[in-house]
């Protein structure tokens, strides 16, 4: 089973990309609703909501798992590792190298949350393959929240991008990086504003070729089924994530079950 987990309806992004490469293969996706967005949270609290979840899924036999917040894979990737290392964990970090070695003008954008930016593994893969290249960022501060409640269509979700990114057309970027699974879902809306002169990265399909490697390279984990089943879970209002799967994937009639914080350290099905 392939193990997805993600503060809130982000994750469908890399979801939708591994399940379209992967469909034989069953699947457990648990959204952290309750405590969307991670932007803003500090490392330790991440690493909390984000450890309880993955043993949950752990104990239902998930593996590999697929960090699918690039806040919570800064914060806990590494730790996760470390403590379960039996587990295959595949984590995310925004695509800045394809865009360091790719860019024209030398320019490139990065749209993701503070705590993505504030995280050692950003700096470390800035650091390493963008030395060379000027970066400009922006934390579209509200756009998390605009997507989770369906509203990546509306003029705040329009208004929040044009922010961010008309100042970065202006310094002449040529590479866009989504470096959060919820912007993928405003990837009409960025077009529109970007204009077709400018590459837009996501990482969804990198990670579906990594967890497909990652499976076929482990036989215990090789074990597809011609009719696999899938969960979606969340620790929040599980219309949220009933209503995204009907409106980002055209996935209608899933049911959704609840997950329950206990002691703020452990989750458990309703």
């Amino acid at each position: 089973m392939i193990g997805f987990f993600d503060s809130g309806v982000g994750g469908l992004s890399i979801y939708r990309a591994v399940h379209q490469l992967l469909p034989q293969y069953a699947t457990m996706y648990a959204g952290d609703n309750a405590h969307v967005p991670y932007g803003p949270r500090t490392h330790q609290q991440v690493r909390q909501f984000t450890t309880a979840i993955v043993r949950f899924l752990i104990n239902h036999n998930a593996n590999p798992i697929i960090i699918a917040c690039n806040t919570a894979s800064g914060a806990s990737l590494q730790y996760l590792r470390n403590e379960f290392p039996t587990t295959h964990f595949i984590g995310l970090v925004p695509a800045i190298k394809p865009a360091a070695e790719t860019t024209r003008t030398g320019r490139i954008g990065v749209l993701a949350t503070p705590g993505t930016f504030r995280g050692r593994l950003y700096m470390q893969v800035k650091t390493q393959f963008a030395s060379n290249v000027v970066v400009y960022q922006d934390t579209c501060p509200g756009l998390v929240e605009e997507i989770e409640n369906g509203r990546v269509n509306q003029p705040a979700a329009r208004n929040i991008l044009e922010h961010a990114l008309k100042p970065m057309i202006a310094m002449n970027i040529d590479r866009l990086v989504l470096g959060c699974t919820h912007y993928p879902f405003a990837a009409e809306v960025i077009r529109d504003i970007i204009g077709d002169q400018i590459e837009i990265i996501e990482p969804g399909q990198a990670i579906a070729r990594r967890t497909q490697f990652i499976i076929e390279n482990n036989l215990g984990l090789n074990t597809p089924e011609d009719n696999p089943p899938h969960r979606f879970l969340s620790t929040g209002n599980t219309a949220v994530l009933t209503n995204a799967l009907a409106c980002l994937l055209g996935w209608h009639d899933i049911q959704v079950e609840p997950l329950r914080w206990r002691n703020g350290h452990q989750v458990e099905t309703a």
